[in-house]
């Protein structure tokens, strides 16, 4: 074939090429939906410090940053006042809520709960100038125990619905243990982590050296029912995290080892 005539064929061939229609691009996969979690602004540290309704740090920042990252999931912290947990999950506002247990909710049916990561006791402890309690039975009429508002204490709320003890309120748990240090209220119930914390930060600050246990529980986190998300993924970097190095580093970093 003459050079002319494979030139010629080679142009028209390039021609042809280009005004065939390119297949449009498939549509980019769209990212996956974030993991809300359910931030309180009843939270102190050890457990949690808000900056701006954020949380910034404490036990919970960090389990919920090392269970998000073993899930592949993006965080978006959904702040939620305290009385309004239960009607916000019902209407699907968040994904996940930490610092929890079954026996802190009237419906713990409505959650797929994560394993328990570690113990979350309550104490009742006194002001220096109380009486020494061995049960709370001992309890009297006028006596005024300082608790954080919204939360529930199944062991005092039949005492307190009976008028033997007298529940003092306070917005968060720091708040709780500053009022009894001043004498505010005669008893405290707080968790053995808030309460060691405030002890590190502050020492004594007047309050009795005895602990009555009043609540057994542990730290748990739970998906709700209505959440989108697979809970079985999310659940699986909670899960992940028990009786782990990483979880003994983080209660190790807020000095919450027992």
């Amino acid at each position: 074939m003459p050079r002319w005539l494979l030139a010629l064929a080679l142009c028209l061939g390039g021609l042809s090429s280009a005004a065939t229609p390119l297949q449009p691009n498939s549509p980019p996969t769209p990212p996956a939906p974030p993991l809300r979690v359910a931030v309180s602004g009843t939270w102190t540290l050890p457990f949690g410090e808000l900056k701006q309704n954020q949380l910034v740090r404490g036990i919970t920042f960090d389990v919920v940053t090392a269970a998000a990252r073993r899930a592949g999931l993006r965080v978006v912290q959904v702040e939620v006042p305290q009385l309004r947990l239960d009607d916000a999950m019902a209407e699907g506002a968040f994904d996940l809520r930490c610092h929890f247990s079954p026996s802190w909710t009237p419906h713990p049916e409505r959650y797929h709960w994560s394993e328990p990561l570690f113990e979350t006791s309550d104490v009742l402890v006194g002001h220096r100038n109380a009486r020494r309690l061995s049960t709370l039975k001992a309890l009297r009429p006028g006596d005024r125990v300082g608790t954080v508002r919204g939360f529930s204490y199944p062991s005092l709320e039949p005492l307190f619905a009976a008028q033997q003890a007298q529940r003092e309120d306070a917005l968060d748990m720091a708040a709780v243990l500053r009022k009894l240090a001043v004498h505010r209220s005669d008893y405290a119930a707080v968790s053995r982590q808030s309460l060691d914390w405030h002890l590190r930060t502050w020492g004594d600050a007047g309050l009795a050296p005895w602990q009555l246990v009043i609540e057994k529980s542990h730290y748990h986190c739970a998906v709700p029912k209505t959440s989108k998300l697979d809970a079985t993924r999310v659940l699986a970097g909670i899960n992940q995290l028990r009786g782990s190095a990483a979880l003994r580093e983080i209660l190790a970093r807020y000095g919450a080892t027992r």
